[in-house]
């Protein structure tokens, strides 16, 4: 969800949406420490607590041009902080894969199964968490 907010993404973006968006992979992801630039495939696990840069590079979605990057820094916060965000995904993902075509969405549970994280799965976790502070509104992770 910070993914999505922070770059001002499209669902099809950062989530499995089956609408055939074209969503970000490891292979889109650039990080930075200091001058060094590095992908997410190659950057050397011990270093991500380091990044103080995360970009995306557009390929194919519709919020960019082809081989433009959207990049940001950190704001400091531990949890909403775009930079952490893509360093957390990162570090997941590389946990279990280093392929570059690996889309953001992709989690693997306990046992190692890839699964997906759904536009379904956020719209529901978003209107629980609407609920429960006492909000009556109908929220979409669209509408992020």
């Amino acid at each position: 969800m910070w993914i999505g907010f922070f770059y001002l993404l499209r669902p099809g973006e950062y989530l499995y949406t089956t609408k055939g968006w074209y969503p970000f992979t490891l292979g889109d992801i650039v990080l930075r420490i200091g001058a060094q630039e590095y992908t997410a495939a190659n950057i050397p696990l011990p270093l991500l607590p380091s990044v103080s840069y995360a970009g995306l590079t557009f390929t194919m979605q519709k919020n960019g041009v082809p081989g433009e990057m959207i990049g940001l820094t950190p704001t400091g916060a531990p949890i909403a902080c775009p930079v952490r965000a893509i360093v957390r995904r990162v570090q997941h993902l590389r946990t279990y894969t280093i392929a570059r075509d690996t889309p953001l969405y992709v989690y693997y549970d306990h046992t190692g199964v890839s699964r997906r994280i759904s536009d379904r799965h956020l719209t529901a976790h978003l209107r629980i968490a609407a609920t429960l502070l006492g909000l009556n509104v109908t929220t979409t992770a669209g509408a992020l």
